[in-house]
This record gives structure tokens, sequence and C-alpha cells, in this order.
């Protein structure tokens, strides 16, 4: 069977050899939650069982492979969700700066988004300190990618085959300026022109929402600005260059090519 574009180290000397086969069958584990046997591994990596038996061995001494008391299968170990968490906060910390910046300079509450499914996850906040305010917490929540500047923000690079696999079945109107899955499409396409995605009271009468996404090496994140929609007028071309500064320095300094 084809090895799926995997690297199985054939042509690779030595200890590379070894962790391009190490590297492949993580890969074919992490397509499987449900977990994979040997046999299933072997015959997905075009590898000879005993090779894959002796990688696995070590990768389960090392916390990132581990075994499946019910059925006998592997699945990733408890390492590489150790490992992901301590790569996503160092990312947190080293983006936290561009936000208070971004924050100071409009005096509103400014978040760190990414993409979990069709829902956003707040990763980063830093709220405004006045009056009237926008608070949500860091974590997950129940933000349709569809209703918001920041789950539009994360669309913005997708075609649209892409963003109709991620948009749920049921799109129900949150308030009357919620748009439908057709409006969406199109609204993207004109979003796209000037790389900023909008919410205009479409998720919460009220509050309005400025998203902008940023690439990392870690994956694609948004920055958004959310706040009353009475101070929008005011501060709206503001708000479009801080974003537009902010992605630009962010990524300068966690660009995709290390």
């Amino acid at each position: 069977m084809a090895n799926n574009g995997r690297p199985s180290g054939e042509d690779s000397p030595g200890g590379i050899q070894v962790i391009a086969r190490a590297a492949a069958i993580m890969r074919a584990l992490s397509e499987h939650s449900s977990g994979m046997s040997l046999g299933a591994i072997a015959k997905d990596i075009d590898l000879p069982r005993s090779t894959v038996q002796r990688i696995v061995n070590a990768l389960k001494q090392e916390g990132l492979v581990e075994s499946l008391s019910q059925n006998g299968g592997l699945r990733l170990g408890p390492e590489v969700s150790r490992l992901v968490f301590q790569a996503q906060c160092d990312i947190i910390s080293q983006i936290r700066p561009h936000l208070e910046a971004l924050h100071s300079t409009l005096g509103e509450s400014v978040a760190l988004c990414r993409l979990s499914g069709s829902q956003v996850i707040v990763a980063d906040t830093i709220t405004a300190e006045r009056e009237l305010r926008i608070v949500f917490p860091v974590g997950t929540m129940q933000i349709p990618i569809y209703s918001t500047a920041s789950g539009k923000a994360l669309l913005l690079d997708m075609d649209d085959e892409d963003v109709e696999r991620l948009l749920p079945e049921d799109m129900p109107k949150l308030t009357v300026h919620t748009r439908s899955r057709q409006a969406l499409l199109k609204e993207l396409k004109t979003l796209r022109q000037s790389g900023i995605a909008t919410d205009y009271d479409e998720h919460t009468i009220g509050i309005t929402g400025f998203g902008i996404p940023v690439e990392t090496y870690q994956g694609r994140y948004c920055v958004a600005v959310v706040l009353p929609s009475a101070r929008v007028p005011a501060i709206e071309s503001d708000m479009r260059e801080g974003l537009y500064r902010c992605k630009a320095d962010i990524e300068a300094k966690l660009s995709t090519e290390l």
C-alpha cells in the first residue's frame, strides 16, 4: 500500500532514517484517534512489522506512543499532548506583547483566537478598562465560526470548498444581521480584498468585531478587536490600521519559515 506521501526514510542514512520512520508512525496514529494495530501501521506506512515494532517500543519509552488495553492497539501518548500544550503556551506568550500594544493603542478589548472544528477558541484576551466593555473568558466557548469577525477571519484564506466543510449543517440566525450560508460565502470574497473580517451585530446586537488572520509556525490564529457598536465609527480607521500592523509584526516574529 502507498504511504500517502509520508517519508519512509528508505533513502535516509542512519539515525535520520529512524527519525523519518518514527515521524511516519506518529502521523499515521494522529489520523486514527481510536488506535491502530502494529499490522495496520506497517501496512499504512509500507514498512515491515518488525521495524514498526522496534520503533514503537522506543516511542513508548518516551511517552510518545501508548498501548490501548482494550484491544491491544496503539495511539499517540500523553507526551505528545504535553509538547503541544507547551508549544501553544509558548506562542501565546510571544504574541501577548503585540496584543498589549494593540490594546494600548485602541483602548478596546482584543483577543487571540484559533479554530476548533466549527467553533472559535479564545487562546488569550485583554479586556478594555472601560465602563462599557466586552468581556469573554479564555478557553472553549460556543462561538460559531460564521457569525463573528474572528471566525470569519479564520476562513479568509480558505477556498469555498474548505469553508463549506467547516460550516455546520445548521446555521441559525443569532440576530437579524446573521449571514445565511450563501451570503457568508459571498461576503468572504469581498472581505478577502481587505484581509480583515467584520461582524456588525451579527452574533450579538450592540457588539461589533474586527478580525485579521495571522500565520505562525503553529498554524493560523486570528487577532480580533471586539467593542460596543456605538464606538466603532470613531475608531474604525485606526482599528484597521492597528490590525494590519499587528499582523505584520507577529508574522515577522513568528514566521512559518523558521
